[in-house]
C-alpha cells in the first residue's frame, strides 16, 4: 500500500489524503468529512497517519477510511 494525497476535479480542487495499491484505479480517499486539505504520511496494517486542516493550524491526526 502507498499513501499520499492528490487534488484535481475528483476533489474539487483541494487536496486529501490518499491510499493506494499499485494502480490510481484503486485509490480511497481519506479525506475526513469538513476538512479542506489532508496529507496521509504513512500506513501499516490498518492504520494510516496524516494530517488536516478544518480552518485552524495543522494537527496531527490519525485518519481512517
Amino acid at each position: 500500500m502507498q499513501v499520499g494525497q492528490a487534488s484535481g476535479q475528483a476533489t474539487n480542487g483541494d487536496t486529501h489524503a490518499v491510499l493506494w495499491r499499485s494502480t490510481i484505479q484503486s485509490a480511497v480517499d481519506l479525506n475526513p468529512a469538513g476538512v479542506n486539505f489532508s496529507v496521509a504520511l504513512g500506513c501499516g496494517g490498518m492504520q494510516q497517519v496524516g494530517v488536516a486542516h478544518a480552518g485552524e493550524p495543522l494537527v496531527a491526526a490519525q485518519i481512517a477510511p
